[in-house]
């Protein structure tokens, strides 16, 4: 048979084999490479579960901006009212040589009961032998009139 025959035969191509290797080791880098419906379907819900915190950072940022001016405005609102109060408060010095009466009395009747107690405990109390005084300890002052 010559080749004419075969020719006339079957038809037959010489190809070269190596573009076709290529060819196939790139559509298995392509398969492999491929991402499934499923792990966009994952990769889509991450997404969305991380705009969905975002919003919630959003909002509770929003609200504690809201909170921080209110308090604020609070904080101004009683400043104000506390330097009206005080303006309002009137302070009146007494003359060096004057004091109440009302306010010598009840000195005296406090130091009468500071001296009442102090013989009390010193009385009840053997082990003790003069009165317990407390770190930065005053005794009344009697006032001269």
């Amino acid at each position: 048979m010559t080749m004419e025959e075969l020719t006339e035969r079957e038809d037959f191509e010489i190809v070269p084999i190596n573009p076709l290797r290529k060819l196939e080791k790139r559509m298995d880098m392509l398969e492999e490479n491929t991402v499934t419906h499923r792990e966009l379907k994952e990769m889509f819900n991450v997404a969305r579960l991380n705009q969905q915190s975002i919003d919630d950072i959003v909002k509770l940022n929003k609200n504690m901006i809201e909170n921080v001016s209110d308090l604020t405005n609070s904080v101004s609102n009683i400043a104000n009212k506390m330097s009206d109060f005080l303006s309002r408060i009137e302070v009146e010095e007494l003359p060096p040589g004057k004091e109440i009466r009302g306010i010598t009395d009840f000195s005296d009747r406090l130091v009468k009961l500071e001296n009442r107690l102090n013989a009390l405990i010193i009385a009840l109390s053997p082990k003790i032998k003069k009165p317990v005084q407390r770190p930065g300890y005053r005794p009344a002052i009697r006032p001269q009139i």
